[in-house]
């Protein structure tokens, strides 16, 4: 049986030896994991917009300014 999200021996000893944390840095590691995937979107996104070297065009919105009356 493995325990834990990492498995292995370490989540067999952490498992044995204090259950209530074990099932905190199970919580922790599954935040961490749905954290690491708009990460991953967002520096793949980086990586794209360095290899074109071209400034995205999201920057260059011009916000409608309100006349002076």
């Amino acid at each position: 049986m493995i325990y834990g999200a990492g498995g292995g021996d370490a989540g067999n000893l952490t498992q044995r030896a204090n259950p209530i944390a074990n099932d905190r840095i199970i919580q922790i590691k599954a935040v961490l994991v749905l954290l690491r995937a708009p990460l991953d979107l967002v520096s793949a996104t980086a990586r794209i917009i360095a290899r074109n070297k071209s400034p995205p065009k999201i920057m260059n919105i011009s916000w409608p300014v309100a006349e002076p009356s």
